[in-house]
């Protein structure tokens, strides 16, 4: 299908940002474009569950994130 592009947002040093599909499960529709030099961290979800898991819910939230 085609395929829109729209500028919805500029970030600045220090800002961070993220995939929402991460947490519903779905498939990622976001493309993000640096126009200079950047430093860029992918963190993948068992990492993400991990630090979930030392939270006071017992691990629940963690548990229902899907895997990578």
């Amino acid at each position: 299908g085609l395929t829109q592009s729209a500028k919805i947002l500029t970030l600045y040093e220090g800002a961070m940002f993220g995939e929402m599909s991460f947490l519903s499960g779905g498939k990622a529709c976001a493309t993000v474009v640096a126009e200079v030099e950047s430093e860029v961290w992918q963190i993948r979800a068992p990492a993400v569950e991990s630090s979930l898991a030392s939270l006071p819910l017992n691990g629940t939230c963690a548990k229902s994130l899907p895997r990578c």
